[in-house]
């Protein structure tokens, strides 16, 4: 099923491929903000970098 990324605005498929690490950390951080309706469509490129830029600021 096409989807369209809320957030750069490009088509992607939800694929049940395995998930990177920084995949899963961008996953993480969209289920942690409180408006999380707009998290669900997130394409996997936008949530491997919230969850690189999720871990860079972790220590923090």
């Amino acid at each position: 099923m096409k989807k369209i990324c809320d957030q750069c605005y490009r088509e992607y498929f939800e694929e049940d491929d395995p998930i990177s690490p920084a995949d899963e950390l961008g996953r993480i951080f969209l289920e942690s903000i409180e408006d999380t309706r707009n998290a669900k469509n997130i394409c996997p490129e936008c949530r491997e970098r919230l969850g690189i830029l999720f871990l860079l600021g972790f220590g923090e």
